[in-house]
């Protein structure tokens, strides 16, 4: 990833503090010139291990950087909820899978 574009996408970031100021990863795309968010994204991956770039699903949905410990944890929360529910779910396809097609075979948890 361009160095330029992860600066580029954390100085955007930056301007947009707290759950009530977020912007949607296709807004900076359009900033950026770019006709899709999937790079925008890629980069938000990568500059989470810098700064503390939530995603709010809510109203107004879009990324922010944390400003309180409240928001923090909120995002834990729910980003923790959503792996547990995903784990559910990949076991009971998995179950519903052997169970319907009588095979015995080993599957990787991981």
């Amino acid at each position: 990833m361009p160095e330029d574009l992860k600066s580029q996408v954390k100085q955007i970031l930056l301007t947009h503090r707290g759950r009530d100021n977020p912007i949607k990863a296709m807004e900076i795309a359009k900033l950026l010139g770019f006709k899709g968010d999937r790079p925008i994204r890629l980069v938000i991956r990568e500059l989470r291990k810098e700064e503390a770039i939530l995603a709010n699903t809510g109203n107004p949905p879009g990324y922010f950087i944390a400003d309180t410990l409240a928001e923090l944890e909120e995002f834990r929360f729910t980003s923790k909820s959503r792996c547990i529910e995903e784990a559910v779910m990949c076991r009971d396809v998995t179950t519903a899978f052997f169970r319907n097609n009588q095979k015995s075979v080993q599957v990787k948890l991981i």
